[in-house]
């Protein structure tokens, strides 16, 4: 999968990667925020790149993510 985004809002990028993986989304509440988005990778690897910087835990489990805030 390639992304290309300047001030992506957090959620819509989430998003996108759950629709390339065909799976469903989960936020956790609280989650918000704009980032750069410049990856090319399976969407798998893009989401572990996008929980790592952003402080994001990711759990795929069956046909579903789920994003919560990584304990501290």
């Amino acid at each position: 999968m390639r992304l290309d985004f300047a001030q992506v809002d957090l959620r819509v990028l989430l998003s996108i990667v759950a629709d390339a993986a065909g799976k469903k989304l989960r936020l956790e509440p609280g989650i918000c925020g704009t980032v750069d988005a410049h990856y090319a990778a399976p969407w798998d690897q893009v989401l572990t790149q996008i929980a790592q910087r952003h402080g994001l835990k990711a759990v795929v489990q069956g046909n579903e993510i789920y994003v919560s805030k990584a304990p501290t």
